[in-house]
């Protein structure tokens, strides 16, 4: 609503905030009425460099669509794909790129929660290893420095 010394925006019905006039004319929002993408980023293990630039991303697309399409109607959901991103520190890393209709819009948390949980899905029906951060310690030899 507007009143002439505060702008109160509504988040879901349930979230109230109120700003400044000012403060309101200077944001800067984002509408997802007309539609919007959601981008996440999930890495592999290294030892499946064979298939990460077109199995993986190829069949990991083909798994999040259909698991997404268990939640939204078909014509809610314009795009997905999966692209492999770099070979970082420790991972392959993949684009997830999901593109939906505004009608989705109050749910765009939970849709960037599903990415990620889907991708994992795919990853276990596939048998594909998710890494998870090492710490190397070396020592130096106490037995050889005597």
């Amino acid at each position: 609503s507007l009143a002439p010394d505060h702008v109160e925006l509504r988040i879901k019905d349930e979230q109230r905030r109120w700003m400044a006039p000012s403060d309101f004319i200077k944001s800067d929002f984002t509408t997802l009425a007309n539609g919007f993408t959601l981008v996440t980023t999930f890495g592999i293990d290294y030892r499946h460099l064979a298939a990460a630039t077109r199995e993986i991303p190829q069949q990991m697309t083909r798994d999040i669509r259909e698991a997404l399409l268990q939640h939204l109607r078909e014509e809610e959901l314009r795009k997905v794909h999966v692209d492999f991103k770099e070979a970082a520190a420790s991972s392959l890393d993949f684009l997830i790129i999901a593109n939906f209709t505004g009608n989705v819009a109050g749910d765009y948390f939970p849709l960037l929660r599903l990415l990620q949980r889907y991708a994992v899905e795919s990853c276990h029906k596939h048998g594909w290893s998710i890494p998870f951060p090492q710490l190397v310690v070396h020592q130096p030899d106490t037995a050889a420095a005597s």
